[in-house]
């Protein structure tokens, strides 16, 4: 079993399977078992078929952070996002229902209504050592929060108010001098490989890599985007802009 992992809210290794112990009306009601593919999930197994049983519960707790995410993530607003997107939001969604908190519990078992802009700041600085990470986990939150406030789902976005994660503007900005540029270029040309089409398409587009070439992994299924056959004509290259921009033709 990976022990990694926690266990999943008010969910328990008993009597040689795992159970969940509802508690509802401030009562606990009857312990449930919980099974994996139709078998009882045993110590030995892997803690994942534990958290799916559990998701899979109608009784599960429905006033976490974990089932907050896992509804945004079920949602059309969610189908929406461009891949790349997706695959950030998947990755912050998988490291904050496990995140350990100082009080020995993760922070996929909070309240979602309980949550803070304290508690997102102090989120933030336990990930201090990674401000970018911190930064698309927070931004992240805070699209989970919002899209649950616009639908009556909870009544705050505690990220409005938290303090951002630092460090993360201290980034050195230079100017690429031609010479650099083309020296570059030259480098890509004698290497013989799509480098140097794409520095072009790049270059004259004003174009991000992911808008040109990308093939990724999200949710276990292949995703392709950027420029494709059939982008290209005579009145020149359809891109399909990232980050909110309009697509256009370039000649």
């Amino acid at each position: 079993m990976n022990q990694n992992k926690k266990a999943p809210y008010r969910c328990y290794y008993r009597k040689g399977r795992w159970v969940l112990v509802p508690y509802k009306d401030g009562k606990v009601c009857k312990e449930i078992t919980l099974k994996y593919n139709n078998k009882l999930i045993r110590k030995t197994d892997p803690m994942s078929w534990v958290w799916i049983a559990w998701e899979a519960l109608k009784d599960a707790p429905s006033d976490t952070i974990n089932w907050l995410i896992n509804t945004y993530l079920k949602s059309i607003k969610f189908d929406e996002l461009m891949p790349r997107t997706k695959r950030d939001y998947l990755e912050s969604a998988s490291y904050l229902k496990i995140k350990e908190l100082k009080s020995d519990h993760v922070f996929g078992d909070v309240s979602f209504e309980a949550v803070t802009p304290g508690i997102i700041t102090k989120l933030s600085d336990s990930m201090k050592e990674t401000p970018t990470s911190a930064k698309h986990r927070i931004q992240f939150l805070a699209a989970v929060y919002t899209w649950a406030v616009a639908r009556d789902i909870c009544s705050k976005n505690p990220c409005r108010n938290a303090e951002k994660p630092s460090n993360i503007n201290k980034v050195v900005k230079q100017y690429i001098e031609n010479s650099s540029f083309n020296h570059a270029l030259n480098v890509a040309k004698e290497l013989n490989n799509y480098l140097y089409p794409m520095m072009l398409i790049a270059y004259c587009c004003r174009a991000r890599v992911g808008e040109i070439s990308r093939s990724e992994m999200v949710g276990g299924e292949l995703l392709k985007s950027g420029i494709r056959q059939s982008n290209l004509s005579i009145e020149g290259i359809y891109i399909y802009r990232s980050k909110g921009s309009l697509p256009e033709v370039t000649l």
